[in-house]
């Protein structure tokens, strides 16, 4: 399922096969597990470049506008959440954050893909201080980045993502849900809910290698909750 989603943002001029795209996603995957601040993304942004040179910017922008989706996905099992439990304060804090966030976010990138030319040509006279070799080279990256928003110039791909997004969440909330019911812990199905909220939004945010200690430290407090 990420592999298909993937392969739907990255504007790459000629398509990863799947079982490339596939092998790329667990490298970086791997990459995250084994070293600190989720390198593993960097990794496979490389990793693209070497499978189709020049192909970075567009690869760093796949990796953008794929965290957002996951955050959007995530939010809509927070609302189920939200609509379910009372939530201390500061978790509803935590989540509206997110929300706000992610709305900034979106905006953002919409108005990237759609006026990022016109703000590159604006920007031309200062790119053009820093010399022709090196403005040109700054350039390409920046019209690289642009064109990997193309995945979200169109509504109807744009849906399509959202709801994929939203489906390979729903395998991680019921994954969730059957090991806090294994665990017989005598809490309602709301709680491995909340768990897969709180500890993958927390992990959005790069930090020890596998989350070690903050995946776990989020762990216990929405069980807690």
């Amino acid at each position: 399922v990420q592999t298909a989603r993937w392969r739907l943002i990255l504007a790459l001029p000629e398509p990863l096969p799947f079982w490339r795209a596939f092998g790329l996603l667990m490298i970086g995957y791997f990459g995250n597990v084994t070293l600190p601040l989720r390198f593993g993304d960097l990794l496979r942004a490389a990793l693209v470049h070497r499978v189709q040179p020049g192909a970075t910017p567009l690869a760093l922008t796949s990796l953008v506008v794929e965290r957002l989706l996951d955050v959007l996905g995530i939010l809509v099992y927070g609302a189920i959440v939200v609509s379910q439990v009372a939530l201390p304060a500061a978790v509803k804090a935590g989540l509206t954050t997110f929300v706000v966030i992610a709305a900034v976010a979106v905006v953002a990138l919409v108005v990237a893909a759609k006026s990022g030319e016109a703000l590159l040509d604006r920007l031309g006279w200062l790119l053009d201080k820093l010399g022709e070799p090196r403005a040109e080279r700054v350039r390409g990256w920046l019209r690289g980045l642009i064109k990997g928003l193309d995945a979200v110039t169109s509504l109807r791909r744009v849906a399509l993502l959202v709801v994929i997004s939203v489906g390979q969440w729903l395998l991680v909330a019921v994954s969730m849900v059957l090991v806090v019911t294994a665990f017989d812990l005598d809490l309602p199905w709301t709680a491995g809910l909340l768990l897969m909220v709180v500890t993958n939004l927390g992990s959005a945010v790069p930090s020890a290698p596998a989350s070690i200690g903050v995946f776990h430290g989020l762990g216990v407090l929405a069980l807690a909750v």
